[in-house]
């Protein structure tokens, strides 16, 4: 969720400045890529990317950005 989202609206409530709550995504894919597995990132055809994982020959990390499905 890009962070302490719970942490940081208890913050909020007590007034506090949200401070180190904010976290960036690493990227998924590439992290997959990196450990010897496929990785996707926002794939625009889930469909496909999905039957290519499964026949891969290894693992596959595949990453979806809900924001993105979302609009």
């Amino acid at each position: 969720n890009g962070g302490y989202g719970e942490i940081k609206r208890e913050m909020l409530a007590r007034g506090d400045q949200p401070l180190g709550v904010d976290l960036p995504s690493p990227d998924f894919a590439a992290l997959g890529r990196s450990l010897g597995c496929h990785g996707v990132t926002n794939p625009t055809d889930l469909r496909a990317t999905l039957e290519e994982a499964f026949a891969a020959d290894r693992p596959t990390v595949v990453h979806v950005d809900e924001v993105r499905l979302s609009t």
